[in-house]
């Protein structure tokens, strides 16, 4: 029996990463801890796919990058440990294909729904604002114009809620603003 089959059980680092190779559901690590990976409404892919297009192209021809939820990122502090799939990154800089998840993230964009919004504001949020390369969180609601950013002031962070179409996401850190009637457009 696999170890991601095994839910409830301690699982490493090196069977996580192996079994999750083999697998056909994505699982999300924390610590030893197992998750399935549950899919998503239409609403929910429209949105991330508006993302994901508006960021390629506005990076294109940059040393930046999208990516979008099959891409993992990897989080290790001190005994602390995660892997999570977000709805999209950007990373910047030189990066190897073949890597399994994304070590050095600069942005990320989780797309809400009701079983994963109250884990995308505090678990996931607490991981990703204590990764040193994160520059800006975006969390948006799929179903309003609703989003709110954090971003990266020296030693802390900025919130700033967005909810109009005439609003724009400003992500300084790879010199993007994304128009939310870009994101919701019909």
């Amino acid at each position: 029996m696999s170890a991601l089959s095994n839910l409830g059980h301690f699982v490493s680092v090196v069977e996580y990463l192996h079994d999750e190779e083999q697998s056909d559901v994505k699982h999300e690590y924390l610590n030893g801890v197992v998750h399935a990976m549950a899919g998503g409404t239409l609403g929910h892919s429209i949105i991330t796919q508006k993302i994901l297009l508006a960021l390629g192209t506005r990076l294109r021809g940059k040393q930046c990058r999208p990516f979008g939820s099959d891409a993992a990122v990897h989080f290790s502090q001190a005994h602390d440990e995660r892997y999570y799939y977000p709805d999209a990154t950007v990373t910047c800089g030189p990066f190897d294909p073949a890597a399994r998840a994304i070590e050095n993230p600069v942005v990320i964009f989780e797309v809400l729904s009701p079983s994963t919004a109250r884990i995308d504001r505090t678990e996931k949020k607490d991981a990703y604002l204590a990764c040193k390369s994160l520059q800006h969180y975006i969390l948006v609601e799929p179903d309003r114009v609703e989003a709110v950013i954090y971003t990266r002031e020296g030693e802390g962070w900025k919130t700033t809620f967005y909810n109009e179409l005439t609003g724009a996401l400003s992500l300084s850190a790879i010199e993007v603003s994304l128009p939310l009637a870009e994101i919701y457009e019909a």
